[in-house]
């Protein structure tokens, strides 16, 4: 009986010696489980900073390769994003391009110049007014400090403005308002008179004052351009002459004292009845003629012989190869006008861009006094690099 107790306690000790290191064991095992449970959990915490990291990168713009996201610090190749720790930092010190600054006004249409060459404003807005019963377009260069010139283009005979679109676009990248009106006259529609180029000036030169306007506080009043295609060149021509000679006007006429330029497109005082061409005097107000050298209508000829009978200086002849008589317009012979028979060589984006960049270059060594725009024209520096375009001047 005593070894039979003595055995019983031995047994009953042994089986409390194997629960405990069960019970050990399964605290060993709960404590993995445990740790497994925690390791887990750092995972999905990394994982979820992971995600969040990715997501700061996508917010501050191109994330390129996001590279080791798992470093917040450092997001590795990120696009150029460099230290996330350091973007907001770094937006604050880059200066923005103006131009994102630069609010389309209320009522107005936003465009792309499409910058020329050596042109300065990329943007702009246009819209349109009626002054004394003519529809007018007005094409505004966009800036928030600069004041603009001005420049009205007289329109061809039944060329309606609309036709002038890319060209009044692109002049402007050079810092003018440019305004085209059109204009119905005693001789039909769109065919413009003198009396239209001082009508436009006026309104501009009082919109430029008034605090409701589009154009209060953008517009330098000293100064204006006039421009001219085929008929509304021979109006220009008139004006500039202080001439009033029908069909462009009738009784009497002299011009703004602002005037200070004048650009003419397709342009010659030939007779078309009776043949000869007529003096021109320009006042020594600076002028240029641009001609197509494919001009059907108005011929290279007539306009040499024109230049050769102007006087006042400077006077200047900007010749482009390829062009015919509607190189300037947004099409080749728009509806309504009379068509020119000669297929030009030059495609018609291209001509219009030419035809806007000397035009723009010229009037800006004359009207703001830009040296290096007037070196550029006159002495044979910008036209030697330029191969479908060569100015002679006196």
């Amino acid at each position: 009986m005593k070894k039979f107790l003595i055995l019983l306690f031995i047994s009953l000790f042994l089986l409390s010696c194997g629960d405990k290191d069960q019970k050990s064991q399964d605290s060993e095992n709960n404590d993995e489980s445990t740790d497994e449970a925690v390791d887990v959990d750092e995972s999905v915490s990394d994982k979820i900073d992971e995600l969040s990291d990715v997501d700061e990168i996508e917010n501050n713009g191109d994330t390129g390769n996001t590279g080791n996201t798992g470093n917040t610090g450092d997001s590795g190749d990120s696009g150029n994003t460099g230290n996330t720790g350091d973007t907001a930092g770094d937006e604050d010190e880059e200066t923005p391009d103006e131009d994102e600054e630069l609010e389309i006004p209320a009522g107005t249409i936003g465009f792309e110049t499409g910058m020329p060459e050596r042109g300065i404003y990329s943007k702009g807005f246009t819209y349109s007014v009626d002054v004394m019963g003519d529809l007018v377009d007005l094409y505004v260069p966009l800036s928030n400090t600069d004041k603009m010139s001005t420049a009205i283009y007289m329109q061809g005979a039944k060329v309606d403005k609309g036709f002038y679109s890319i060209f009044a676009k692109a002049l402007s990248a050079y810092g003018f308002v440019v305004a085209v009106p059109n204009h119905k006259s005693f001789t039909g529609d769109n065919m413009t008179e003198n009396k239209v180029f001082t009508q436009v000036w006026n309104y501009i030169k009082q919109m430029s004052g008034e605090s409701g306007s589009h154009l209060f506080n953008r517009v330098d009043v000293a100064k204006v351009t006039v421009l001219g295609h085929s008929f509304g060149g021979v109006a220009s021509l008139g004006i500039l002459q202080n001439k009033c000679e029908i069909p462009t006007c009738t009784g009497t006429y002299n011009h703004p004292e602002e005037l200070s330029a004048a650009v003419l497109y397709g342009t010659n005082t030939k007779n078309p009845y009776l043949g000869g061409v007529a003096e021109v005097n320009t006042g020594n107000i600076p002028t240029v003629f641009v001609q197509g050298l494919l001009d059907g209508k108005a011929k290279y000829e007539d306009m040499t012989a024109t230049f050769e009978k102007t006087t006042g200086s400077p006077v200047s002849a900007v010749k482009v190869t390829g062009a015919n008589h509607y190189g300037i317009c947004d099409i080749n012979n728009p509806a309504g006008a009379e068509e020119d028979s000669n297929i030009p060589a030059l495609d018609q984006l291209t001509g219009i861009n030419i035809i806007a960049k000397w035009s723009g270059i010229f009037m800006r060594a004359q009207i703001f006094g830009d040296s290096d725009d007037h070196d550029f024209f006159y002495t044979g520096t910008g036209d030697t690099a330029d191969s479908v375009v060569e100015i002679i001047s006196k």
